[in-house]
């Protein structure tokens, strides 16, 4: 009875965590940053060769400066959000988000991608000269 008992207790609390169906997996190829594509979670590759995480966030970053608007990226099978207020990583769309930066460090971050954007503005309207 006890068996019983606790056997309906844990799949009871199993169920209670599940939240919905599973997330799709973020891509795992190996030093690859990607963005999400408008369409349901398709992504593009926008960088090869980076190191880690934290420099796949810094690109994603990066975007999110350039258009003003919330990015959902991924690296090495983690999915990475940079918003207005945070960048965050996860290992699934609807799970604990971990900090990638603090205020302190994003700030400082978003201070050199301003000027990363000021330079690629200004290269863009010199290449359009007539």
């Amino acid at each position: 009875m006890k068996s019983v008992f606790l056997a309906t207790f844990a799949v009871l609390g199993l169920a209670a965590c599940h939240q919905g169906p599973p997330s799709p997996d973020a891509p795992r190829a190996e030093g690859v940053c990607w963005r999400a594509a408008p369409a349901p979670p398709n992504f593009v590759a926008i960088s090869q060769n980076v190191p880690d995480m934290v420099s796949c966030a810094m690109d994603l970053d990066l975007a999110y400066l350039g258009e003003g608007r919330s990015v959902l990226g991924a690296y090495q099978g983690s999915y990475i959000f940079v918003g207005p207020d945070n960048i965050q990583s996860a290992a699934g769309l609807n799970l604990f988000r971990y900090p990638v930066f603090n205020k302190a460090q994003r700030a400082a971050l978003d201070s050199q991608l301003r000027v990363v954007l000021a330079a690629r503005t200004l290269t863009a309207a010199g290449a359009k000269k007539p």
